[in-house]
This record gives C-alpha cells, structure tokens and sequence, in this order.
C-alpha cells in the first residue's frame, strides 16, 4: 500500500508541511515526520480491512505565477472487491526549478478512522 514507496513521496514535498483535515491541522516539520506519519497512515489502512489505495485524478488548475492545484479522490478496497472513497484531497503544487513541490494538503472529504496513523509524528493544531 503506501508503505511501498514513502520515501520517494516525500521527495515531493516542501517542508514544513501543513495537512488541513475538517477540524485540525497537521504539521510536519520534517520528511522523517512525514514518513512516519504516512506508515502509521499505512497500518491505518491495513487494520480496518483495507487492501489497496486507488487514485483517481479529478482536476488540474492551470498554472499561475508557478503555482497549482491538484485535486485528487482516493478509493479504498476492501476484501471482496467492495470500493468505497476514502478521501477527497486538493493538494496545493509550485513548480521551481524544474522540480514539482506539494506546498499544502487539504482534505475536502475522508474517513476520520482512517487518520489515527497519520497523526504520529504531525503536530496537531485545531483549525
């Protein structure tokens, strides 16, 4: 699942990071952070069932002064097949040097079972 390639996602992204979920903020100071955020995410996912993450693209802003967003639906599946969505995330992009960059993270949708992993190493403001 995520653990497959963590550290190769975080290459992607600048730091400190901000994840906004419905009522608090995570920030993750470093890409160590953030690694284990996202394995505690991925155990997560694999104690309540959940096989395979999918995404699905949903759109791409055009690019104004190096600057994006990227919106992205993220399905579960479960044994059997059954799919359900898991999270709606826009993720705030610039692009410098040549180099993609996720600036920020925010979740419009998600099932807060899911998040008790990601929070590990996330310094948790309420929003």
């Amino acid at each position: 699942m995520l653990s497959d390639n963590v550290a190769g996602m975080v290459d992607y992204f600048r730091f400190p990071l901000s994840i906004h979920l419905a009522d608090e903020v995570l920030v993750y100071k470093t890409s160590a952070d953030l690694v284990e955020g996202l394995q505690g995410l991925s155990d997560s996912y694999q104690n309540l069932g959940i096989r395979e993450v999918r995404w699905r693209l949903s759109a791409i802003e055009l690019m104004r002064k190096n600057r994006f967003r990227i919106w992205v639906g993220w399905d579960h599946v479960y044994p059997g097949g059954v799919q359900t969505t898991g999270a709606s995330i826009i993720y705030y992009c610039a692009f410098a040097g040549g180099k993609l960059a996720v600036e920020m993270v925010q979740y419009t949708a998600h099932q807060p079972a899911t998040f008790a992993g990601l929070s590990a190493r996330g310094e948790a403001r309420t929003a």
